[in-house]
C-alpha cells in the first residue's frame, strides 16, 4: 500500500524527474518498482543520480533495483506489450528472454492497432481535404468533381474496412 501511496504524484510525472520531496522521502524501493513497471533500464538511475545530487542525497542502488526488479514483474507481460504497442511505443529490452516470446505477440497485435488508427487519421485528413476541393470545384471541370468523388468513396470503402479490422485488434487476448 505505501508503494501505491507515494506512485500517485509519481504518475503525473511521467519520465520527468524526481522532486526534492521524493529524493528527501528515500523510499528508492518504491522508485525503482515505478521504473520498473515503466520498463526502465538500470542506466535510469543516473537521472535520479543527477537530480538528488542536487538536495545532497545518493540514490541507495539496491533497493530501487529491488523495486525495478518488482516493477518488471508488471511490466514484462503481454497485457503491458499490447498497450505499449497500441500506443505506438517500443518495447524496452528489459525482460527475460522467455517473456519476451509471450510478450512478442501481443505487442505486435497492439501495434497493428495503432497502425490501423493512424492509417484512419490520414484518411480524415484526405477526406477533409478533398471535401475542400469538392466545394470549390465549381471553378473545376466536371471530370475534375467526378475524380473527387470517386476518390471519396474509395477512401470511405477504406475506412469501413479498417474499422472492421480494427475491432480485432482492439484488445488483448484477441476474441
Amino acid at each position: 500500500m505505501r508503494y501505491l501511496i507515494w506512485l500517485l504524484p509519481a504518475l503525473t510525472l511521467g519520465c520527468a524527474v524526481l522532486t526534492e520531496e521524493q529524493c528527501q522521502s528515500g523510499d528508492w524501493e518504491a522508485i525503482g518498482m515505478f521504473d520498473g513497471q515503466n520498463g526502465r533500464m538500470p542506466a535510469y538511475l543516473e537521472r535520479h543520480e543527477d537530480t538528488c545530487r542536487k538536495y545532497g542525497i545518493t540514490p541507495d542502488l539496491e533497493e530501487w533495483e529491488r523495486g525495478r526488479q518488482r516493477g518488471l514483474t508488471l511490466y514484462c507481460t503481454p497485457t503491458k506489450a499490447y498497450e505499449e504497442g497500441r500506443r505506438g511505443a517500443s518495447l524496452t529490452p528489459v525482460c527475460p528472454e522467455t517473456a519476451r516470446a509471450q510478450m512478442q505477440p501481443a505487442y505486435l497485435h497492439g501495434r497493428r492497432y495503432f497502425e490501423i488508427e493512424r492509417e484512419l487519421d490520414q484518411l480524415d485528413w484526405e477526406f477533409e481535404d478533398l471535401l475542400d476541393d469538392l466545394e470549390d470545384s465549381h471553378d473545376r471541370s466536371l471530370t475534375s468533381a467526378m475524380f473527387v468523388r470517386f476518390r471519396l468513396n474509395d477512401i470511405r470503402d477504406r475506412q469501413r474496412e479498417l474499422l472492421r479490422q480494427q475491432a480485432l485488434y482492439a484488445s488483448w487476448p484477441p476474441p
